[in-house]
């Protein structure tokens, strides 16, 4: 269910202009999976929909920018699988430092796995990770933590039940 969920919220992509990037919310349904489950069936709730979304929805990406996007769903939910606040402040402490280590992470994958993928020269990288992909990173993080701390006390009581 939570595959094809995520897989539902990857159609509604939308374009950065001048970035290559792509926004959606394809990333909730799997960090909802990591807490609410673990790391394992999150892992595959981003791999079944990185693979649908290669197959058959993709218009520009391929593989480096699904390899990217499942990269950034799994180091999303690797800390809400295995950190789980209290109250609502180590929620959020959680979710911060979440979207800091995923960003950090991520601006090096770029480097060192995306660019290469996508042919591109280390040349000038740090400049247009830094000025590009931090931001977007960070914002795309920060509205998934919103969104999924705002819905834990929901999930929490489903999980309890």
């Amino acid at each position: 269910f939570m595959s094809a969920l995520a897989t539902i919220l990857y159609i509604f992509e939308f374009p950065l202009p001048g970035t290559g990037l792509q926004f959606d919310l394809s990333d909730l349904p799997v960090i909802i999976t990591g807490s609410m489950f673990g790391i394992v069936p999150a892992v595959l709730v981003a791999l079944i929909k990185n693979i649908a979304h290669l197959f058959f929805l993709t218009r520009n990406a391929g593989l480096a920018g699904e390899i990217a996007n499942f990269a950034f769903a799994v180091l999303m939910s690797v800390p809400v699988s295995f950190f789980k606040g209290k109250n609502r402040y180590q929620d959020i402490g959680i979710a911060f430092l979440t979207v800091l280590f995923t960003t950090l992470i991520m601006g090096f994958f770029n480097y060192y796995v995306t660019f290469p993928l996508y042919g591109m020269s280390k040349v000038g990288a740090w400049e247009i990770i830094n000025s590009i992909y931090t931001p977007f990173n960070l914002i795309k993080g920060s509205l998934l933590m919103l969104f999924f701390t705002l819905s834990r006390p929901y999930l929490d009581r489903l999980i309890r039940k």
